[in-house]
């Protein structure tokens, strides 16, 4: 059986700049760690969206819980969030949009890894 579950952790300044972005898209709970002095939130989106993951250009295996997806493709026009979301058939992933992008670099805000672009067809 496999669980794969994606949690991002946002500092409190990052949940700061980007509340307006990940409040309505997902659940944020508090991450208790030693440290006194900064506070970190873990975030876990809850907007799959459906039609946006291309069966015949992914590469993935088929489950009786759903799908592992090695390598997938999104069919843009069916992507309908601006910002952030996952989809149905990868609750694993979380995808960004080149917006949201763009906010977390004009917050100045570090420790985003944006390095891994997928195919939209």
């Amino acid at each position: 059986m496999w669980f794969f579950k994606t949690i991002l952790v946002f500092s409190e300044s990052a949940l700061t700049a980007l509340a307006d972005i990940l409040e309505p898209r997902g659940q944020l709970l508090p991450v208790i760690t030693e440290s006194k002095r900064k506070k970190f939130y873990g975030y876990y989106p809850t907007n799959p969206l459906s039609g946006c993951f291309d069966k015949e250009k992914s590469i993935y295996d088929e489950c009786p819980n759903g799908f592992v997806v090695d390598k997938p493709f999104l069919i843009a026009q069916n992507i309908t969030d601006e910002y952030l979301f996952s989809v149905e058939e990868d609750m694993s992933r979380i995808f960004v949009t080149d917006k949201f992008k763009q906010r977390v670099e004009d917050a100045n805000l570090l420790g985003f890894d944006f390095s891994t672009v997928i195919s939209i067809l």
